[in-house]
């Protein structure tokens, strides 16, 4: 495996938008210009973040979350660069964001994922979530206590 560091840090608009456009291929919402720029704006200025960056510190995956609503900790964007994937870095970000949250007290967590998206939902399937249908023809809820 690639030797890499996970931290908990703030990105700006521009580190957020072009870590966005590298992963456009697994987000098809990201296609259209408009609701790419404003999910980065409102994600980079109201998220926290667990990053996951190579030595040289390249930008190669994230987790986007909320810590607003005590005691739910909201998910609200998860992506890998694609040349990273199946090397086990989601499940160490996530352990990470885990350990952040509960040391601040929250005790819930929550995200929401499409469907069609078997992969992830496998993934947070391995991480403890359950799927709660919220009778979305597109996307699940997902919750874990902890």
């Amino acid at each position: 495996m690639n030797r890499i560091i996970i931290k908990m840090e703030r990105l700006d608009l521009k580190d957020v938008l072009d870590f966005f456009i590298l992963t456009t291929n697994d987000f098809p919402d990201f296609n259209d210009d408009h609701f790419l720029e404003s999910r980065a704006k409102k994600i980079s200025n109201l998220a926290d973040f667990i990053t996951c960056r190579t030595l040289s510190g390249n930008l190669i995956g994230m987790i986007a979350f909320y810590m607003n609503r005590p005691p739910l900790c909201y998910i609200t964007h998860v992506s890998l660069l694609g040349g990273y994937k199946g090397q086990g870095l989601f499940k160490e970000m996530y352990d990470f964001l885990e350990r952040k949250v509960s040391l601040n007290g929250y005790t819930l967590m929550k995200l929401e994922v499409l469907k069609s998206n078997i992969s992830a939902i496998n993934s947070y399937c391995n991480c403890g979530f359950k799927i709660i249908d919220n009778d979305s023809s597109e996307r699940f809820f997902m919750v874990k206590e902890i």
